[in-house]
């Protein structure tokens, strides 16, 4: 018979410990870099440690610190493309600051959301970072007031809310898009919106408002319709628009991939853009440019909507964040080739 292959059990911070000559929290404090042990001792503790081959348990150790190292990071669409710069920058972000991240997607559905928030506190997850369905749904508005886990929301707004957050400025943003149609001499503006519970919508219909009265119009109700944030969203809403009369020569939508329905669906309709009708979105994802004609928009900063969601709630985690900080970025208008003079 052969010899039987050795079984190897795994080296102990207590094996360590004894190997060096030291007590088990010695040991301990030596391999974290706590500075209450001499050097002479760190040394002699590593060499043993590198010697023995010993590996730190990384789940005792986060039960001993209360920190797993991962944050949770709940969208509502992983492939949509107004979500996947937001995922890049985050996951560049916490893996720079030692962290790992756990990924849930609820595709639109608030009992999966439910059950990824569930899982993510099951798994003791540092902090969540979160774009919820609907943010004033009961499991949401649990979450946030849960103080055991730091939450930053993304990009939506909750009614009363006064926790950690990033989004834009959705009013000025709103503004923008309604004034870049009427410098182009367009006064016939019609708006695609959305869906939703969260104050988003209002905010950019204020804006819409706000700027069409400094031009002296008014948002005229009839002029507005609202749709799913998707392309099928935009290409739906086309027959309604087809059907005003006197015909729009400028649509401002919610969203970019709503533009990109409009403009699929004009351009089947024997429509022009923009010679016929211009067309302005709301987000720069990464599709505006790769549409023809290109997409002239409002950007979000959507990779900056990532990396300071990821930043604020890590600094929450160390305890160095401001209370309740919510930061409101500033867009910017991308004029690209959906959008030009008004027809004569």
């Amino acid at each position: 018979m052969g010899k039987r292959s050795k079984v190897r059990t795994r080296v102990r911070l207590s094996d360590v410990a004894e190997a060096a000559g030291v007590s088990i929290n010695t040991a301990s404090r030596a391999l974290t870099g706590k500075r209450d042990v001499s050097e002479r001792t760190r040394a002699s503790v590593l060499a043993v440690a590198e010697r023995m081959g010993y590996t730190p348990n990384a789940l005792a150790r986060s039960l001993v610190q209360r920190q797993t190292k991962t944050i949770g990071l709940i969208v509502t669409d992983a492939t949509h493309d107004f979500y996947s710069p937001i995922i890049r920058t985050i996951e560049e972000t916490v893996s720079a600051e030692g962290f790992s991240l756990l990924l849930a997607t609820s595709t639109g559905d608030t009992e999966k959301e439910q059950r990824a928030v569930a899982t993510m506190k099951e798994r003791c997850v540092d902090g969540i970072l979160f774009t919820a369905v609907n943010v004033d749904a009961p499991h949401v508005l649990s979450t946030l007031s849960d103080a055991r886990v730091p939450i930053v929301l993304l990009t939506r707004w909750p009614r009363a809310y006064n926790g950690l957050l990033v989004t834009i400025d959705n009013v000025a943003g709103a503004r923008l898009a309604i004034r870049h149609a009427v410098n182009l001499g367009h006064s016939r503006i019609a708006i695609v919106s959305r869906f939703g519970t969260d104050q988003n919508p209002e905010l950019r219909a204020k804006g819409w408002a706000q700027e069409l009265q400094a031009h002296g119009m008014n948002l005229d109700e009839s002029m507005m319709i609202k749709a799913e944030s998707t392309i099928d969203g935009g290409r739906g809403a086309v027959p309604w628009l087809l059907r005003q009369t006197p015909r729009p020569t400028a649509v401002v939508t919610y969203s970019d991939v709503q533009a990109v329905g409009v403009i699929s669906g004009l351009l089947e309709a024997g429509v022009r853009v923009p010679q016929d009708i211009s067309v302005i979105g709301f987000d720069d994802v990464p599709l505006a440019t790769l549409v023809s004609p290109k997409l002239t928009t409002v950007s979000q900063r959507i990779g900056e909507i990532g990396w300071i969601g990821a930043e604020l709630l890590i600094s929450r985690i160390r305890q160095t964040a401001i209370e309740n900080e919510q930061v409101v970025l500033v867009p910017e208008l991308v004029p690209r080739d959906s959008s030009g003079p008004a027809p004569d």
